[in-house]
């Protein structure tokens, strides 16, 4: 009987912090290029992700897609269980292939800001899946 008093006690008190988690958020993207043009085209940049919490969480997932001039032109995602301490920063790189059928419809407004040095029309949307001891919290996110 005391040891299920223990266990409960125990996870009053570490659960109690946990419903102030605050959500993590995506900062935006920087370091946007395209890479190997001529043999097989690919997008490099990273992803900013900020931590607000006194305590490290675990970024369990991340689903996005990527858009140049409002037109979807790759999707990315972690699996694997990423850990962001406390108040840290993070900027996590991705590399991914461009649709071929995505292309076409950018037309030449698209095309160009591929090739822009700054100020290009990126945006980023998706769902991060954060996870602290048991809770486990998903968060949709949009930066232009």
């Amino acid at each position: 009987m005391k040891a299920i008093t223990f266990i409960l006690a125990v996870v009053m008190l570490t659960s109690s912090g946990c419903l102030n988690l605050k959500v993590p958020q995506v900062t935006g993207i920087s370091k946007f290029r395209l890479s190997d043009i001529t043999k097989d085209t690919r997008i490099q940049f990273d992803v900013g992700i900020r931590n607000p919490n006194t305590f490290g969480v675990t970024l369990k997932s991340m689903k996005a897609e990527l858009f140049l001039a409002d037109s979807s032109i790759a999707g990315i995602g972690i699996d694997r269980k990423t850990r962001l301490a406390a108040n840290q920063h993070v900027d996590l790189p991705f590399s991914v292939q461009p649709k071929l059928n995505a292309l076409p419809q950018l037309g030449i407004l698209g095309i160009t800001q591929l090739f822009k040095k700054d100020n290009k029309k990126v945006s980023l949307r998706g769902e991060l899946k954060i996870r602290k001891f048991i809770f486990t919290k998903k968060v949709k996110f949009s930066i232009p």
